[in-house]
């Protein structure tokens, strides 16, 4: 009898991920990084000029600002988001600090 029945001839498992390893290490880095795949892709210029647009209006960095929109869903604006937006600022200021 064939040892290699039903193998496809890929890397074998214990190559990407082993039961013992680190309680899954491997499996959570492997999600987020599929995770992170979804959430970065590209998007279209004229999106990019917008969310730019919106945050030099709120005072926020590109990075700032649309980091909110993808861990919170919520395209801030001075009028609404006054307190979350004065958050931000107050983090960056703590952040810049610590350095």
């Amino acid at each position: 009898m064939d040892d290699r029945r039903g193998h496809n001839g890929g890397p074998p498992l214990s190559d990407i991920w082993q039961p013992s390893d680190e309680n899954g290490k491997a499996w959570r880095e492997y999600c987020w990084k599929q995770s992170l795949k979804k959430i970065h892709k590209p998007r279209p210029i004229e999106m990019v000029h917008m969310i730019a647009r919106n945050a030099e209006e709120v005072g926020l960095s590109y990075k700032e600002y649309n980091s909110e929109i993808l861990g919170r869903g919520i395209y801030l604006n001075e009028r609404q988001h006054s307190k979350r937006i004065q958050e931000i600022k107050n983090n960056r200021r703590t952040w810049n600090n610590r350095n």
